[in-house]
């Protein structure tokens, strides 16, 4: 076992000076990897393979170190130290079981039986280390034939490993789990052997500790408080902590009016139908860089279409599912009608308009050229403000009806 982690870490040691060699000669002109002489798909074969070699021997390596120091660890324990060192872990549910057994006369085996349900077996986990060696590579492992033949051979030495890494674990595993089924039988051994009415009472004062719970009300009391001279305000006998204040009861809110659930849908739908034109023009975009000569019309240019494409999902998708999503929280929120269902159809109205009639100057040339984001000439931007203007006032006047004192964070965001 020692002569497997001595292997491991020397295969550990030369892997780190192979990559610390290859970073120090990576700043040196004359190291050059030519890929096309050592193909990466060799390299990399090669580096998983080792790898998992080196990852299998330093498994089974560190596994049967631990094994082996738990081993003899356990050799070095006496019996009394650990009959003593059993008891005192012992929880609640399990002395009760011992107590409840005393008087039973039972074999070693249901004595270990019961040792292994009070929580005997327990599963140890072992890091595992990975790392990865470079082969240094030849012209050979340029040719095809050499490169394929070496990964069929290499493919079932991998699995070969692999499975001899699962049998070795599993083995260590069934190893360890026979040394605690012994350790439960010399146990309940010891246990048959001592008279455990000798330790009653040692047991029954720790089991009444562990089941000890406090009462919730060692801060508190029981006494209802009584200020005679008045110096205290709002007295409550409600002890829990409180971090926030209380909460006060919901105003009940209006049914929504279904017009205007009829134009916030409206709101949204056109929304989203500008979205899924913003993007077809963007995917139609990015075709053309990829086949520049998919056309030859000028409206459809890129110089054109890319200025359709940023303001169809900025102007008209961002602007009017923001709208929507407005005229939806700011009566819920105001607990108020909104103030003009017929001008936030116009507003709709004047933005809709305003981006088709801006898309159509736009791809045929017209445009505020220089302007990013704002490629529409100044008539047609001064209708959707006008779309705009229309619902900023529209939302004031529903918050300044409002039927709430305060005036809600929402409504301060929209």
């Amino acid at each position: 076992m020692n002569i497997l982690s001595t292997a491991g870490k020397k295969l550990l040691s030369t892997v780190v000076a192979l990559f610390l060699a290859i970073a120090a000669n990576a700043q040196n002109e004359s190291f050059n990897l030519n890929l096309n002489k050592y193909p990466v798909g060799m390299l990399l074969m090669v580096i998983l393979a080792f790898g998992l070699l080196i990852t299998a021997v330093i498994f089974l390596a560190v596994n049967s170190k631990q094994l082996t120091n738990d081993y003899y660890k356990q050799k070095k324990i006496k019996p009394e130290e650990e009959i003593k060192t059993f008891m005192k872990n012992l929880n609640s549910s399990e002395i009760e079981v011992l107590l409840k057994n005393k008087s039973v006369k039972q074999s070693t085996v249901k004595k270990a039986t019961l040792m292994l349900l009070m929580g005997l077996t327990s599963a140890a986990t072992f890091a595992q280390d990975k790392a990865g060696v470079v082969p240094t590579a030849k012209s050979l492992f340029s040719q095809p034939g050499i490169v394929i033949t070496l990964i069929l051979i290499m493919i079932p030495i991998l699995v070969l490993v692999i499975i001899l890494a699962l049998r070795a674990n599993a083995s260590l595993i069934r190893f360890r789990e026979n040394e605690i089924i012994k350790k439960a039988k010399k146990l309940a051994g010891y246990i048959d052997e001592m008279d455990i009415t000798e330790n009653e009472e040692d047991l029954i004062k720790r089991k009444t500790a562990l089941d000890y719970q406090l009462k919730q009300n060692e801060l508190s009391g029981n006494i209802a408080p009584n200020d005679e001279k008045g110096l205290l305000n709002n007295i409550s006998n409600d002890h829990s902590i409180h971090l926030f204040a209380t909460k006060k009861n919901p105003i009940k809110r209006p049914k929504i009016d279904p017009e205007l659930s009829n134009l916030i849908l409206w709101y949204l739908g056109t929304a989203i139908a500008w979205l899924v034109f913003g993007t077809t023009v963007g995917e139609y975009i990015g075709i053309k860089f990829l086949a520049p000569d998919a056309d030859h019309i000028s409206w459809l240019s890129f110089g054109r279409l890319r200025p359709v494409h940023t303001n169809a999902v900025f102007w008209a998708w961002a602007t009017l599912g923001m709208m929507g999503i407005g005229y939806y929280v700011v009566p819920t929120v105001s607990n108020a009608p909104l103030h003009s269902i017929k001008k936030g159809w116009l507003a709709l109205k004047l933005i809709n308009v305003a981006m088709v009639v801006g898309t159509v100057t736009v791809m045929a040339g017209i445009n505020n050229g220089g302007g990013e984001y704002r490629e529409f000439v100044w008539p047609i931007m001064a209708v959707w403000a006008m779309g705009l203007i229309l619902t900023v006032y529209n939302f004031i006047k529903t918050i300044a009806n409002r039927k709430t004192k305060e005036v809600y964070i929402s409504n301060w965001y929209i």
